[in-house]
């Protein structure tokens, strides 16, 4: 016997954390409320979109910057809240620079005015748009525990 039950509404965003070296990727907000406000790529999945192609998708469009996602570090869960229309869930993806790939954009485009590769000490003092930036940033380069991405298998359920 089987249970009917309506589907789960939920957002789904991507957040990217993409290391050269010892430095990481940020890109400055162009609209918005954010407008001037440093954060990493991020952005939501498009329906009959997979993550890992949106995380390329939105690194390249706010930073210019071609990216082989290659592990996921934390997969955040926001349940649907009173008042709330719709669930959250946030997957924090480990990436790296394609060696062809050009510098970060230095010039606005309609999403960002533009991205640049930041030491961890650096950060802290750029107006941020969420202090969860400096969070992920110190988890990552303390060595928090990154699955392999071979452990997302998009179209398998």
């Amino acid at each position: 016997m089987s249970v009917a039950r309506s589907p789960l509404s939920a957002y789904v965003f991507v957040v990217v954390l993409v290391r050269r070296g010892f430095r990481y990727l940020l890109v400055q907000a162009g609209k918005g409320d954010s407008h001037g406000q440093w954060y990493l790529p991020a952005g939501a999945v498009e329906p009959g979109e997979d993550l890992v192609s949106a995380a390329v998708r939105k690194t390249k469009q706010a930073a210019g910057v071609d990216i082989e996602v290659t592990g996921i570090m934390a997969i955040d869960h926001m349940p649907r809240l009173p008042g709330w229309e719709f669930a959250r869930w946030r997957f924090v993806v480990e990436a790296r620079v394609l060696q062809a790939s050009p510098s970060p954009r230095q010039e606005p485009n309609e999403e960002t005015l533009g991205a640049a590769f930041f030491a961890q000490g650096e950060i802290g003092e750029l107006r941020l748009r969420g202090e969860d930036v400096v969070r992920l940033i110190s988890e990552h380069a303390g060595g928090a525990a990154v699955a392999p991405i071979s452990v997302y298998r998009p179209g398998l359920a």
